[in-house]
């Protein structure tokens, strides 16, 4: 595997710093719940030049938002990433760091979906197409009224408040089980998720020593 989380830090107020180590070059996946949102959020701060807006939802009452945005690491020195606006109360937010041991390529938004819903017990994360197969993460951030677990293969599931979750996938094939989550009672939920590959990137030169056999 080329890919591999670097580190992922939760908070539970509208501010997280990534751990790092950071390394230039790097892939941030934040995300952060809201239970209740206003329109007209803005990220700024962290470790990145710029940050590219994913995607918001909500459920179908607008009582509930998460969102996601990503960017590309460009300095060792870490630095808080903060939203302001939108009205309410951050009620948590996250940022994931991803390396790939290849180098000179460039990461690439592939697909996104977005779900807002009513209420259930269980459910299913979008599962936005993923179309190159190879070097290519999945991740989904979601916002519910109440506690949800879940399970499924290949898939990483974080879940730092009642409210909140994060879920990642690695080298995600294109075709892949995307995963689930269940709550012990029914809960409004809302959630999106994302698809990002490594692009053109090759392996490092090798440092091996060379041994001749003569």
């Amino acid at each position: 595997m080329t890919l591999s989380l670097v580190s992922q830090t939760t908070s539970l107020t509208a501010s997280v710093t990534p751990a790092g180590p950071l390394a230039v070059g790097d892939l941030l996946v934040t995300t952060f719940g809201n239970l209740s949102p206003g329109a007209g959020w803005t990220i700024s701060g962290g470790p990145v030049a710029s940050w590219n807006f994913v995607l918001a939802s909500e459920d179908v009452g607008s009582t509930i938002l998460t969102a996601l945005w990503w960017g590309v690491v460009n300095t060792t020195t870490t630095s808080a990433i903060t939203w302001t606006g939108g009205g309410g109360t951050v009620n948590g937010s996250c940022v994931s760091q991803f390396h790939s041991t290849l180098t000179g390529g460039t990461w690439t938004q592939d697909r996104y979906a977005n779900a807002g819903g009513g209420s259930a017990t269980s459910g299913t994360y979008p599962s936005p197409f993923a179309t190159v197969g190879v070097e290519e993460i999945y991740v989904t951030g979601g916002i519910f009224t109440g506690t949800t677990s879940g399970s499924t293969a290949g898939m990483v599931y974080t879940n730092w408040s009642t409210y909140l979750t994060f879920v990642y996938g690695l080298n995600v094939p294109t075709t892949y089980t995307p995963p689930t989550w269940s709550a012990g009672s029914s809960v409004v939920y809302a959630y999106g998720a994302v698809t990002i590959y490594y692009l053109g990137g090759t392996p490092p030169a090798s440092t091996a020593p060379i041994v001749m056999v003569v």
